[in-house]
């Protein structure tokens, strides 16, 4: 049972686990009142909630893989323009919200991989696990962040790496779609065949 890429994943895709230090966020960086920033992560979180079944029907017509190596890519390219801190309106909010855009659809992503490559008697636990790796996973990086800002007061340090994390985990999932083994642009398999040939790879090490 191996869904190596979704558990790593998750865990950098989870908007609802960034919203919980979005706010105190927020208020440090952009000396935000506790209600503004409330709201603004209401919004962040909304937005996220739409975006993931979006992120789903993406999955139904184009490969799982593809999609969250895209969202990854565009998480580190969001990322890296927050880290700067740039004025809250408009491109402050331009960033964050599309991290809630691409983070929503990656985290449907996730699971519309797990359906692909789980096999069919164990597509429950296999998502119970993915789901549980990535939540747990998730509450590190909001933990680091406030112990870097409570040392040097201030955010820079979490964030960059963040976003290479981001970028990362896009390659990786883009080019190794399951099992360890990367593949190679030129040898990529589409559609059914891709799916058949990851299946074959999962009951013979699971």
């Amino acid at each position: 049972m191996k869904c190596a890429s979704g558990v790593r994943v998750t865990g950098t895709l989870e908007p609802h686990i960034i919203s919980v230090y979005l706010p105190t966020y927020l208020k440090s960086a952009y000396d935000l009142s506790a209600s503004d920033a409330s709201m603004r992560t209401a919004g962040f979180v909304v937005l996220a909630v739409v975006a993931r079944p979006i992120g789903g029907w993406l999955c139904d017509r184009v490969h799982p893989a593809d999609v969250l190596g895209i969202a990854c890519s565009l998480a580190m390219a969001f990322a890296g323009l927050a880290a700067f801190e740039l004025p809250l309106v408009p491109l402050g909010t331009i960033a964050f919200l599309g991290l809630a855009a691409v983070l929503g659809a990656g985290a449907g992503a996730v699971f519309a991989l797990v359906a692909k490559l789980a096999p069919p008697d164990e597509v429950g636990a296999v998502t119970g696990l993915v789901g549980a790796a990535g939540g747990l996973g998730g509450f590190f990086p909001p933990l680091v962040m406030g112990a870097i800002y409570g040392t040097a007061g201030d955010y820079t340090g979490p964030r960059a790496p963040g976003a290479g994390r981001a970028g990362v985990r896009g390659a990786d999932v883009r080019g190794r779609p399951a099992g360890g083994r990367r593949v190679t642009p030129g040898l990529r398999m589409r559609g059914t065949a891709r799916t058949d040939m990851i299946s074959g790879r999962l009951h013979g090490v699971a």
